[in-house]
């Protein structure tokens, strides 16, 4: 459904239900596109015999980062509880406050952040951003930078909706008002209710959702699970 998708989240839930079935539901055949994933820049060890959420996952060599043909990429904008840097033998993950500056410490998350202010920039697309507050600047800046660049459009899914951003507002250091202001011009439509209401017996917002796929690149963007 995605031509890629990016997460600030560093647990395995997608890896764990979304890799394993999510490409073989019979609801998203009329969307599907990919004949498979893939995490972009990394490997795992075990390259085979275990779930993708089982593995541990480290970094190839900066000239093995590419996009495979027909494989839909899943970029790890803050690293994973799974992945390890070689380096150091720890987790690799991007917490605190000077995000930026950590994630200038590992090539496959500087790459996977120009990757993501290169897919916003693409003309015409649209991101489907969930459960993100806003907080982060250098994310902000991305989605700024795409906003000024090409008009990028969002659909917010978050239990404030549009209000989101109003609650960010009142709340950030690190953005001027007028970002705000220019963010909630371009969404083009907001859900307040969860995934399982809106692909469970919710109708009417789940018509509103489906009605966001359609020409176009499309992007979706996942904040951290608190």
């Amino acid at each position: 459904m995605f031509d890629a998708i990016f997460t600030l989240n560093q647990d395995v839930l997608m890896e764990q239900h979304y890799f394993n079935s999510g490409f073989a539901r019979d609801e998203f055949s009329m969307y599907r596109q990919w004949a498979g994933w893939q995490i972009p820049g990394m490997q795992p060890i075990p390259a085979e015999g275990e779930q993708p959420h089982k593995m541990t996952w480290v970094p190839l060599d900066s000239a093995k980062f590419v996009l495979e043909k027909d494989r839909q990429p899943y970029f790890k904008l803050h690293g994973a509880s799974t992945w390890i840097d070689e380096r150091s033998g720890r987790p690799m993950l991007i917490m605190g406050g000077d995000k930026p500056s950590a994630i200038e410490q590992h090539p496959i998350l500087k790459w996977n952040y120009e990757r993501f202010r290169e897919y916003l920039s693409q003309p015409n697309t649209r991101t489907m951003v969930i459960g993100y507050s806003f907080g982060d600047k250098h994310i902000n800046d991305a989605i700024n930078e795409a906003i000024d660049r090409v008009g990028l459009r969002l659909f917010v899914i978050d239990p404030l909706g549009v209000d989101v951003l109003q609650r960010q507002r009142r709340s950030s250091y690190y953005c001027k008002d007028d970002f705000f202001v220019k963010v909630r011009a371009q969404f083009m439509g907001a859900s307040r209710r969860t995934m399982g209401q809106i692909f469970g017996d919710d109708v009417v917002e789940h018509g509103k959702v489906m009605r966001f796929f359609g020409d176009g690149e499309l992007m979706g963007f996942q904040p951290p699970r608190n």
